[in-house]
């Protein structure tokens, strides 16, 4: 599983965010078969590619967006999710 952070790779919430209190654990899994590029639009911007089956975990304000683009043969589709939907319970 991977994690994304700010600075490193622990699972402590980015400690330079304007929004620290905000922040809370999200997941994401690719459950495609194709590659991903994700990026994370709000509190900070994060961008990472991710393998069909790979987990991520990352921290993220409630109103951030995940955008998820999934590369086919000549196109590249996007997608917007609502961090909201990602929490960890």
């Amino acid at each position: 599983m991977s994690v994304i952070n700010n600075f490193d790779h622990s699972l402590s919430s980015p400690s330079n965010s304007i929004h620290d209190s905000d922040n809370q654990l999200c997941y994401y899994r690719n459950s495609g078969n194709k590659l991903q590029q994700i990026i994370i639009d709000g509190t900070w911007n994060k961008e990472k590619l991710i393998f069909p089956g790979e987990q991520l975990l990352f921290w993220a304000s409630p109103q951030d967006k995940l955008t998820i683009k999934v590369f086919h043969c000549d196109q590249i589709s996007t997608n917007r999710i609502n961090c909201i939907h990602l929490l960890v319970n």
